[in-house]
């Protein structure tokens, strides 16, 4: 087998059948910084070490990581963490809502908790001072919508969304 097989192996759809069993969830995340088969296979080795990942495939003609992993073990966000710590953006949208009736800290966590529990986000952000909040999430696992009924769901009222991708700049 020589080098160019070990670049096919990166681009391809899916992982070897003995590598991924059904109690697996599949991530497709949007990279950007990825470039060529070197950064693509830097990026799949960097994430299949991670605990709970049981396989990880690159594709720089599509600018697609794909990733199989137990849930149990790994979460979305702890995804997103290491494809940062090898150097790379992974693409999502920053969701940032206008509060009403947030008057303290106490119910900035109150959101904060509620968002992280009903929905799946990389990182959410309530800051009861500017009336605001700020969620970083991948869209196909979460949306604007259901981020806000969890905000709604407590007796707080959204008066404004605006959602900003990752890689716009």
């Amino acid at each position: 087998m020589d080098g160019g097989d070990r670049e096919t192996r990166t681009d391809r759809a899916t992982p070897p059948p003995d590598r991924v069993r059904a109690a697996e969830e599949l991530l497709e995340i949007r990279v950007s910084g990825l470039e060529c088969a070197t950064c693509a296979r830097r990026l799949a080795l960097h994430v299949r070490a991670c605990r709970g990942v049981k396989a990880a495939i690159a594709n720089p003609r599509t600018g697609v990581l794909r990733v199989w992993y137990r849930p149990e073990e790994i979460t979305d966000a702890n995804v997103m963490v290491e494809i940062r710590r090898a150097g790379f953006v992974p693409g999502g949208e920053q969701l940032r809502l206008g509060v009403l009736g947030m008057h303290c800290r106490s119910c900035a966590r109150a959101i904060e908790r509620a968002v992280r529990e009903h929905c799946p986000v990389e990182r959410v952000c309530a800051r009861h001072e500017a009336g605001e909040v700020l969620v970083d999430y991948l869209p196909g696992r979460s949306s604007p919508a259901a981020i806000a009924e969890a905000v709604e769901a407590l007796g707080y009222r959204v008066e404004s969304m605006e959602t900003i991708p990752f890689d716009s700049g």
